[in-house]
């Protein structure tokens, strides 16, 4: 995860964009939502490694959406959206 916040940190900087004024919690539209998860559950039925442990996933859960929903709940995707 700091990863991700030294990139995010790195976009800001380079495009002079001040801390305070563009910093906004992890809160995401519907459609944003829909959107992140349509794009995971494509990922994950292409064949990418899911962001879940063994003991997280359910008895009997392949459906990549499902999959999808899930981590997006457990906050496992690495996502940034940025908004003008």
């Amino acid at each position: 995860m700091a990863k991700l916040e030294e990139r995010n940190l790195r976009v800001k900087e380079k495009k002079g964009l001040s801390l305070e004024t563009k910093e906004q919690k992890n809160i995401f539209s519907k459609f944003e939502e829909v959107r992140i998860i349509a794009a995971r559950a494509q990922q994950i039925a292409a064949g990418a490694p899911l962001l879940l442990k063994e003991n997280e996933i359910p008895p009997g859960l392949s459906d990549p959406v499902e999959l999808a929903k899930l981590e997006y709940k457990l906050g496992r995707l690495p996502v940034y959206i940025e908004r003008e």
